[in-house]
């Protein structure tokens, strides 16, 4: 019997659901521009068509959170640490800063670790094992 494996980040979208696995700098960078992008358009779309103070903006607080903690989850895996240190972010103004300096410029552990393998060196296709 084949066991189908997928390495890599093929599918982006599962990238941003799934705080499992590792993620390079680069992918950190871009998915979150793009998930504060999106965002900003969707706030404002909202803002605009049902008035300022709408509770309907409130809809797409919990999937931006969400993608904001997956995409960090994944890259404190990539340094080799658990997701318990993003309780950092409560350390007023030290905290944050730490996190984004670590998260957003430290290089990851060379090679597999405990959460998987290196982002940078994994095939990005399907493997049949």
């Amino acid at each position: 019997m084949q066991h189908l494996q997928r390495r890599g980040n093929l599918n982006i979208l599962l990238g941003m659901i799934s705080p499992q696995g590792r993620m390079d700098r680069l992918k950190f960078w871009l998915i979150g521009a793009v998930a504060a992008s999106s965002f900003f358009v969707l706030f404002s779309f909202i803002k605009g068509f049902f008035g300022a103070g709408s509770p309907v903006s409130f809809i797409i607080y919990p999937p931006y959170i969400w993608t904001v903690f997956v995409i960090c989850a994944r890259r404190y895996h990539d340094i080799g640490k658990s997701v318990w240190s993003l309780l950092l972010l409560l350390i007023p103004l030290i905290g944050p800063i730490w996190v984004s300096i670590t998260l957003g410029f430290r290089t990851g552990t060379d090679g597999d670790n405990q959460y998987g393998p290196d982002p940078k060196t994994s095939p990005d296709y399907l493997v049949v094992n």
